[in-house]
């Protein structure tokens, strides 16, 4: 990822990772957190010096106070723990 994308999620209760260069999402988490409304949305943009670019985490949050981290790739973004 870059510092042009950028991740939106709602009471539809999916999360979708946007370009802004683009018209559609890049992907899309359908219910990563059941039924539940998305809340809050973090991206975490490090390269391998730890300086702001090229992210590979996404963190969300729902309204029922749990957390979910995923590994974002160019192919696919993998959950990899719940708090």
């Amino acid at each position: 990822m870059t510092l042009d994308t950028f991740a939106t999620g709602s009471i539809d209760t999916n999360i979708n990772l946007w370009n802004v260069k683009k018209r559609k999402p890049l992907f899309e988490l359908q219910q990563p957190h059941g039924n539940k409304w998305i809340t809050a949305l973090v991206i975490i943009i490090t390269n391998n010096k730890g300086t702001i670019y090229n992210s590979d985490l996404l963190i969300s949050g729902s309204c029922e106070d749990n957390l979910n981290i995923y590994k974002v790739t160019n192919k696919d973004i993998t959950k990899i723990r719940s708090l």
